[in-house]
């Protein structure tokens, strides 16, 4: 049996199993850049060696590094269960990509600095694209999972109310719209120049049953792959660091928010978090604003504290009996 036909046979087995989005990564990943290097090998005869050279191709064709490890992690899912099923006796893609790819460190921050964030949002005006500044705009500032940003329609800006409905979330190709994650409704509010962005939008859509940020047929959202592509020529363009994806974007708008004081419960209900313990465990970690002020307070000589010992009033012990 080929890569090509376990493949094929491992996906068919995940419909149903795995999250829209999930499948669809997975589906690209082998159908685009798997199967058309390695799938036609048999199973058995797969290495290691096979999959390095695999790897050093992309990197020499200046593939981002995060889309290459995406790839090998594709592909080391799917050998995976053909380990399990017997069919292969070890995973060639477990560990190929050792000191081929660069590392990426386990507590690199997920958030951007406000200068990051400024710097990226400044390189989108120079992708030369007629969406792109908008759309990254507004993923920054709404907090807006990729899926809710490309499902938004004109029904759902509510420029009176500086804020969006939403109610559905974009899957990509044939799964089309479906609802958004845990199935519930939100709003979300937005700041000013948020509400003016995307005011200009709708107002320039005038397409009935339009998406904000529409692809060549305007009643479908732009391809996720190909907003994921746009970060990445933007990130390289601001010079980010290769840790950040497009998803950083959601993370960033979170973490400068409790940083700066918002209230974690609101943060959630914007994020349209099930729990408070995700958005404070999660995004509370990555960003935090230094307090001098307080530090300095430790270096205060015993006079400036006005600070005295409570005094603890002693009750006499009586034994009974």
């Amino acid at each position: 049996m080929t890569l090509e036909e376990y493949a094929a046979r491992w996906l068919a087995s995940r419909t149903g199993r795995l999250a829209p989005n999930s499948r669809r990564a997975y589906e690209s990943a082998l159908r685009n850049h798997v199967v058309p290097a390695l799938g036609a090998l048999e199973l058995a005869d797969l290495t290691t060696c096979h999959v390095r050279a695999w790897i050093a191709q992309e990197l020499a064709a200046r593939r981002p590094p995060n889309a290459i490890k995406a790839f090998v992690g594709a592909l080391s899912t799917v050998l995976t269960d053909a380990l399990i099923d017997g069919v292969v006796g070890h995973n060639a893609a477990h560990g190929a990509g050792r000191r081929l790819m660069p590392g990426r460190s386990a507590t690199a921050p997920k958030a951007m600095t406000p200068g990051e964030l400024h710097a990226f949002l400044l390189a989108t005006r120079q992708l030369g694209s007629h969406w792109a500044a908008d759309a990254f705009l507004v993923y920054s500032r709404s907090g807006l999972r990729l899926g809710e940003l490309l499902g938004l329609e004109k029904r759902h800006v509510l420029v009176e109310d500086q804020a969006l409905r939403i109610e559905q979330t974009y899957h990509g190709g044939r799964l089309g719209m479906g609802p958004p994650k845990g199935g519930k409704a939100r709003l979300v509010e937005l700041s000013p120049a948020t509400t003016r962005a995307l005011e200009r939008r709708i107002e320039a859509l005038d397409t009935p049953g339009c998406v904000v940020f529409p692809g060549p047929d305007l009643r479908k959202p732009i391809h996720p792959g190909t907003v994921e592509w746009a970060f990445d020529q933007a990130a390289g363009i601001a010079a980010l660091p290769e840790h950040y994806t497009v998803h950083a974007l959601r993370h960033t708008y979170a973490s400068l928010l409790l940083v700066a004081g918002a209230p974690p419960q609101w943060v959630q209900q914007q994020l349209g978090h099930a729990h408070y313990a995700i958005t404070v465990d999660l995004y509370g970690s990555w960003l935090r604003q230094r307090r001098p002020d307080l530090t300095a307070i430790l270096d205060r000589g015993p006079e400036r504290h006005g600070i005295e010992r409570a005094e603890r009033k002693v009750i006499p012990f009586k034994r009974h009996g």
